[in-house]
């Protein structure tokens, strides 16, 4: 439901486990976002000066939530005429606020963990309304001040995000290979977000009444760091193998075949789009044509 028809005040807003977090009766007000820290270190050696640079990985972040509850109706904004009802509504309000931000119950694949959604206003010069998603818990305890005498509150919360990035919709890029030098494909930097993509499947299938020797998926958009990721092995007419990048798996009809694995380069993910720049993709075999679907999220910080 677009906050639009509860509260037309907020164009951007937040959910958790489905709960809006933006209506008459509650609201985050702001949030002051955390950006993740690098982790990792340099390596150093006894006989050289300094250390050298390591590639680093980002750890999880922190926001903070500034939330105002009043004493409305969350849906119609009416406030109680009597002083008894305007107190009954606040405390309500109150507790169901507590309730969502507190809550344990299983959701989704993440035992105890919240799920939040962000809506906000994307494209300038034609907004769009896109989601994010990502999983997160109060981070410490929080206090509020009750002005009893106004049936008002405000609360600061820390919002911990074990994963710093938000994923956003999902898109699937088809390229075809050919053996010898492959084919080159783009991927456009508009389909990636601003962080960079490290989970993805790759489906890679045997066209029809070919015999696929050695399929390899390339990604050369960054000179210096070329990136590679493939099947070592022979794909019949219309066989797949799906490697998946997240969950360190290479399966081909459903048996794993992870020693059948290549990969190479320098980067520590098995395969990585790059953000703020189109991504040259190729596919390449030894011998014989097929097909790759990468589906992946664009990812945000």
């Amino acid at each position: 439901m677009a906050i639009t028809t509860v509260h037309p005040l907020f164009t951007e807003w937040y959910t958790v486990n489905g709960e809006s977090m933006a209506n008459y009766g509650w609201s985050v007000e702001s949030v002051s976002t955390g950006l993740p820290e690098r982790k990792g270190e340099n390596v150093t050696s006894p006989i050289m000066h300094g250390s050298v640079f390591r590639e680093k990985r980002f750890g999880p972040r922190t926001d903070t939530w500034n939330i105002w509850v009043c004493d409305a109706d969350p849906t119609t904004g009416v406030i109680p005429a009597s002083e008894e009802a305007k107190r009954a509504q606040f405390n309500e309000n109150m507790d169901y606020v507590n309730r969502i931000l507190n809550c344990l119950t299983p959701n989704g694949l993440n035992n105890g963990a919240l799920e939040v959604k962000k809506h906000y206003l994307s494209t300038v010069g034609a907004p769009v309304d896109t989601v994010l998603t990502t999983y997160a818990e109060v981070a410490s305890t929080y206090s509020y001040e009750d002005a009893k005498q106004f049936n008002c509150a405000m609360l600061s919360v820390e919002i911990s995000y074990p994963n710093p990035l938000w994923i956003g919709g999902a898109t699937t890029a088809t390229l075809n290979g050919t053996s010898g030098a492959g084919t080159t494909s783009s991927i456009t930097s508009a389909n990636i977000g601003n962080a960079p993509v490290s989970a993805m499947t790759i489906t890679i299938t045997a066209n029809s009444g070919q015999t696929v020797v050695n399929p390899r998926v390339s990604n050369g958009t960054l000179t210096n760091y070329p990136g590679q990721i493939g099947y070592t092995g022979t794909l019949t007419s219309l066989q797949s193998v799906v490697i998946d990048t997240s969950a360190y798996t290479i399966t081909k009809a459903s048996s794993n075949v992870i020693s059948s694995l290549f990969r190479s380069g320098y980067r520590q993910d098995w395969f990585e789009l790059f953000p703020g720049q189109n991504n040259s993709i190729t596919a390449s075999s030894t011998s014989g044509s097929f097909t790759v679907a990468i589906t992946y999220n664009k990812v945000f910080f």
